[in-house]
Order: C-alpha cells, then sequence, then structure tokens
C-alpha cells in the first residue's frame, strides 16, 4: 500500500523547479516540465493555481495512478505565443528517427500536434 502511494505521488506531482518556464504577455508562466513530459500555466492572478494544458493519460495499479503518459518529448524546447498558448518543438519518438513535431497548447483547446 505504501509502495502505490509513493508511484500515485511520484507519477503526479510536478517538479516546477526543474522545468523549462516561459513569460506570457499577459503576466503568467508557462511551464513544459520534461520529466513528467507535461505543460502548465501558472495565470498572473494572485493565489491562482496552475492548469495542465496538456493530456497525461492515467495509467493505474490496483485503482491508484503510479504513472502518467504523454505523447510530448522528454527533450523538447518550448516557446510562447502572443495569446498565452504554449509550442514544444522535439522528436516525434524516442530518437529522431521518427522526425521532428511541434505541440501547441492553449487553455480551453485539446492539444494539437504538427508533424515536421
Amino acid at each position: 500500500d505504501a509502495i502505490l502511494k509513493r508511484q500515485h505521488w511520484e507519477a503526479t506531482t510536478i517538479d516546477f523547479a526543474n522545468a523549462l518556464m516561459c513569460a506570457c504577455r499577459d503576466g503568467s508562466i508557462c511551464f513544459y516540465s520534461r520529466d513528467s513530459r507535461s505543460v502548465h500555466r501558472l495565470p498572473a492572478e494572485s493565489g491562482a493555481k496552475t492548469v495542465e494544458m496538456s493530456s497525461r493519460r492515467a495509467r493505474t495499479s490496483s485503482g491508484v495512478v503510479v504513472h502518467m503518459e504523454s505523447d510530448i518529448p522528454e527533450e523538447g524546447c518550448c516557446c510562447v505565443d502572443g495569446n498565452g498558448g504554449m509550442y514544444v518543438a522535439g522528436s516525434v519518438g524516442e530518437d529522431l528517427s521518427s522526425g521532428l513535431a511541434v505541440w501547441y497548447f492553449s487553455l480551453g483547446k485539446p492539444p494539437t500536434v504538427t508533424k515536421l
């Protein structure tokens, strides 16, 4: 039980201190966490909570989330646009043999990916 709780904590906790950060024009901050392969936005409003813009899939064991799966690259670069959206560019698969892609994330919209 303790092992599953630890796996759940590791799967669902985001280390923003080690994430790539981009400042948005409206004062919010976007984060690209390579470790969790996720994208988040911290609104500029005081006391606001971080919102995940990426879509990760939970993998469970005995009803407990033990891993979050994502198609976002583990190694990539990021930038923001003037409307508060965020781009992540990187390899499609585990290496460059499958090509490159750009993922786009925006609040209230599903993420999109364009293979290059």
